[in-house]
């Protein structure tokens, strides 16, 4: 059977030129392994070999069957078995996807039926995954736990009623003094303890144990504190949505306490803002973000507070850890963000996502840039990117709407080529990050800047999202392949990828409209590798290409 180690990217095609071949198996056939995040022995999402790859597992026709299978195979425990939510464990992007089907009292998975899923009903959010118990696994009632965070002192926190472990709601009774109980429960500090919101660390798996807990913080344990459940709260906790979690205080900090960071911008003078709590680094809401809580955050880290630009909507990328702070206001002469008034709890911040996470642009006099200069960021070739334009001294995008192939030609015409230049809506080479300096760009085409065409004012709150950032394309005399080479690009190794093809001297993708295995072939032959077995693949798979689409509707014969 030939292997389909392959994955697509929404309307790009994709293929595969015949089996590969290997000295060494990768793994050996009708093992079972549990991956994915938490790194929890027993727990993960399942993944099955053949033909030397691991192939994911579809979740449509996984269930108690499976799981027990999968459970014994792996020497665990056949009771307590809990399937997980589909792609609860994450999905590592790439891979070929099996449905599983088994009566249940198979030793092996390699017993049950296992077929290829290549009618991608199932998605790479559908993926099955399993938490097995330990043959000799037991818990005390009331022992808690702290499940899926980055190390033992933080995590949803779980409490084992009946010899199972269940999660807590995160409520609105849900506070500090609970975290309290919990930390001090496990041996921890209790004093700093923060409880979290949402889920911070994942949505956990049934059952739901605890609603409605109401602590003093001096309890020696959750089932000592008062607990209730209603329908309202029931409802409000039923999707896992809300599962409880808390940060404990670490004794080996990261961080000290109030310290403040700026990340992922382009300079170190811009960023989200993190702060850090109980050795944590964590982000802040937006909500009441505002130039002097901008200027408190660039003093802190030594920048000049004079033109500190406060960043909102997330616009140096979402977060991925804890949100501490939210609703900040400050005056603008505090010594440090903690300084601020905050009338919410550390750890509170309702209604808010990492999409909103707060930023600042530092004004940074070791940095200069001169009012118009543009650049192309994140291509792979010099020629194409995201358009980045200096205004003020800072770097920031443009805006797609209104921007054609005339405002194209004179950013590639500035920046030295003298080919065709194309304006690339949606952002392909990445959103941007900060400022969006330009909107409503309006050029006649004889201009020598961008910035000497009409545009609408420059605003620090212009309501363009990065998501609508334009991207330029440019072709001069530098060419980077020839006219209708392929290659495949993002594939485990040569034979397989995302197939590109040049045009003008310029990469670009292949619409999966009508692709089929004859071309496949075609490509495949090209190539120079053989045509037998070759496989066309669609939707989603190695990635997203950057750039243009060349070709669409191919039906090669």
């Amino acid at each position: 059977r030939a292997r389909y180690g392959l994955v697509a990217v929404w309307a790009v095609s994709f293929l595969l030129c015949a089996e590969r071949s290997s000295s060494a198996a990768e793994c050996n056939q009708g093992d079972v392994r549990l991956e994915g995040r938490g790194g929890t022995v027993g727990q993960g999402r399942v993944e099955v070999c053949d033909s030397n790859a691991w192939w994911r597992v579809c979740k449509d026709q996984f269930g108690t069957a499976e799981a027990s299978v999968v459970c014994r195979q792996l020497g665990f425990s056949e009771n307590g078995i809990r399937m997980a939510p589909g792609s609860y464990f994450g999905d590592p992007g790439h891979g070929p996807i099996l449905q599983m089907s088994c009566s249940g009292n198979e030793q092996r998975v390699s017993n049950c039926s296992l077929q290829p899923s290549f009618n991608h009903s199932c998605t790479s959010l559908e993926l099955a995954g399993v938490l097995c118990e330990a043959l000799n696994f037991s818990c005390g009632e009331g022992d808690v736990r702290l499940v899926s965070g980055r190390t033992r002192y933080e995590g949803r926190v779980e409490v084992c009623r009946s010899n199972t472990f269940g999660t807590v709601c995160n409520d609105l009774s849900w506070g500090s003094e609970e975290a309290q109980v919990v930390c001090g429960q496990l041996g921890y500090t209790i004093t700093g303890a923060i409880a979290t919101e949402g889920t911070v660390f994942g949505a956990g798996v049934d059952p739901l144990f605890l609603t409605g807990l109401q602590c003093f913080g001096t309890e020696p344990d959750l089932l000592q504190c008062s607990f209730y459940r209603s329908p309202l709260i029931d409802y409000f906790c039923s999707a896992h949505e809300n599962d409880a979690g808390v940060i404990c205080p670490s004794p080996n900090e990261a961080c000290s306490y109030g310290d403040v960071r700026l990340v992922n911008g382009r300079m170190p003078s811009e960023g989200r803002v993190e702060i850090c709590f109980n050795g944590n680094w964590g982000t802040i809401c937006h909500y009441g973000w505002s130039q002097a809580n901008a200027a408190v955050v660039c003093s802190q880290l030594g920048y000049p507070s004079e033109g500190a630009i406060p960043i909102v909507f997330g616009n140096f990328g979402p977060g991925d850890s804890y949100l501490f702070l939210s609703d900040v206001s400050c005056l603008g002469n505090e010594s440090s963000l903690l300084d601020c008034y905050h009338p919410l709890d550390i750890g509170t911040a309702p209604f808010c996502t990492h999409n909103i996470d707060a930023g600042v642009i530092c004004a940074d006099p070791s940095f200069n840039c001169t009012n118009g200069d543009v650049r192309l960021v994140n291509g792979i070739t010099p020629h194409e990117g995201l358009l980045e334009i200096c205004y003020g001294n800072h770097f920031g995008t443009v805006c797609q709407f209104g921007f054609g192939q005339t405002e194209a030609a004179v950013v590639c015409r500035q920046l030295g080529y003298n080919g065709y230049a194309i304006g690339l809506w949606g952002a392909p080479f990445g959103n941007g990050r900060g400022l969006v300096h330009l909107r409503n760009v309006q050029c006649q085409g004889n201009e020598s800047s961008l910035l000497l065409c009409d545009h609408a004012p420059i605003d620090a709150n212009t309501d363009c999202l990065h998501s609508q950032d334009i991207s330029i394309l440019c072709a001069g005399n530098r060419s980077s392949c020839i006219d209708g080479d392929l290659r495949l690009v993002g594939g485990p190794d040569r034979q397989s990828g995302r197939v590109e093809v040049c045009f003008s001297g310029v990469w670009g993708t292949i619409c999966d409209n009508g692709w089929n295995d004859n071309d496949a072939t075609v490509v495949c032959r090209q190539l120079g590798y053989p045509t037998k077995g070759a496989i066309a693949l669609s939707s989603a798979y190695y990635g997203e290409g950057k750039g243009i689409y060349h070709l669409s509707e191919r039906g090669a014969m």
